[in-house]
């Protein structure tokens, strides 16, 4: 590996050169299946809507749009999948064999409007098994696997009633709230702080983002709040068509999901806090059928490095873990 360094100031720009790693530890299992339907153990899910999209001034053509269904999931660190549907107001958990334990579906004889008010946006479940759920409104709400209500978080106080929603959680428990009209705020250890950013948290407190810079290097940019502290630029020994950081976990390992033609399956790259490539795995395709751009969060990275595919094929959700065991 060569690396040069450029600049001065707070803006250090270090070039990497690096090579593929050679042995992929990754390796992947289908660990759930959820059929789709509206009754237990099930996740509803209705087909695309087709509708016509203009090609030119003049001209048009047909093109499929999800309808609703699963959107948004998370995986916590007892292994239970949880899945949100801001259409068909539903959040919904289940166990690793399948057995649903958590149903907050409007309509449901059990629904509990202090919790779950529908129109999810964002759910994310901390190291204590505390769910929380944002919907686009003044506060997230806060509840348990048992659905019982824990409270509710407003970044600007009670008596606000501006819009605001959980957009990011870091592993060291910081989630970050988006306020509409005041900037960001930082919820850790039950306080609110101003600032945050909604990038990757690492363990030495800075903010991580990266993208694709041009088809042969990433750009990996390191945050103090909003202040950008270093930029890295890291060679790739190939082709980058798209791409971007799926996550940091909690070794500050960097995870880069990226698709080199638009004819190949996505990889994940993972890379060491130097930015050295310590290894690589190809995702599974997802089937091309009516269900394909569903769930907007997959793949998932949870905090101790194992990646999960959400994969909506045509029997239902297919849960997908790749990881080194």
């Amino acid at each position: 590996m060569k690396i040069w360094l450029i600049g001065s100031g707070k803006i250090l720009v270090v070039f990497m050169l690096l090579t593929k790693a050679t042995i992929a530890e990754y390796n992947n299992s289908e660990v759930l299946v959820i059929p789709w339907g509206q009754g237990t153990n099930e996740l509803n899910i209705e087909e695309p809507y087709l509708d016509a999209v203009y090609v030119t001034e003049d001209s048009t053509r047909d093109k499929l749009f999800p309808s609703g269904g699963p959107h948004f999931c998370f995986v916590d660190n007892n292994d239970n999948y949880y899945f949100a549907s801001y259409l068909l107001s539903y959040l919904k958990g289940f166990r690793y064999n399948g057995q649903e334990f958590l149903d907050f579906s409007t309509g449901h004889s059990e629904h509990d409007t202090s919790v779950f008010l529908g129109g999810t946006t964002n759910i994310f479940v901390d190291s204590d098994g505390i769910i929380y759920i944002g919907s686009n409104r003044p506060f997230a709400t806060m509840t348990n696997e048992n659905g019982e209500f824990l409270g509710r978080l407003n970044p600007l106080g009670e008596e606000s009633d501006e819009p605001s929603d959980l957009i990011f959680y870091n592993f060291d428990g910081e989630i970050i709230f988006d306020t509409w009209y005041h900037g960001l705020y930082k919820y850790k250890n039950g306080e609110f702080t101003e600032g945050g950013y909604d990038a990757w948290k690492a363990s030495d407190g800075y903010y991580y983002d990266g993208w694709i810079q041009d088809e042969s290097s990433f750009l990996f940019i390191k945050f103090q709040e909003v202040e950008s502290v270093d930029t890295f630029y890291v060679s790739f020994d190939g082709a980058l068509l798209s791409g971007g950081l799926l996550g940091i976990d909690e070794n500050d390992q960097f995870f880069m999901q990226i698709s080199e033609s638009p004819d190949t399956i996505s990889s994940i790259l993972v890379y060491d806090n130097n930015f050295t490539e310590i290894d690589r795995f190809e995702l599974l395709p997802q089937l091309e059928n009516q269900y394909l751009w569903y769930v907007h969060n997959s793949p998932f990275l949870r905090g101790d490095g194992n990646v999960y595919q959400f994969l909506c094929e045509d029997d239902g959700m297919h849960v997908i873990k790749w990881s080194k065991e």
